[in-house]
């Protein structure tokens, strides 16, 4: 086995835990982020924000959590308006017509 992994260029020990996952599958971990948060707000609930949200009461509004990214970005990358409105278009699905943030 070592021979083999020499000639071809891989590390024994992941020959090795691939060889033993195929013989022997056992159920994958789930990453936290596939994993339900205890106090994360259910697919209804979601909605029921989301209707609120986008309301004619709030319509207006920026909702904090895109004003805390938009911190977040200036501060630690430096990025200008436009640059913070590709980012949230590409990355959170953000309608970005009508969207300004100010150069300060």
């Amino acid at each position: 086995m070592s021979a083999a992994c020499r000639v071809l260029g891989l590390n024994r020990s992941s020959v090795l835990r691939r060889r033993a996952a195929l013989v022997d599958p056992s159920p994958k971990r789930r990453s936290r982020k596939q994993t339900l948060q205890p106090r994360a707000l259910s697919p209804l609930e979601r909605d029921e924000v989301k209707d609120l949200l986008h309301s004619e009461r709030y319509r207006n509004q920026t909702p904090a959590e895109i004003v805390e990214k938009v911190l977040y970005l200036r501060r630690n990358y430096h990025l200008g308006p436009i640059r913070i409105v590709w980012y949230l278009a590409r990355y959170h699905g953000t309608v970005t017509h009508g969207i300004k943030v100010s150069q300060d």
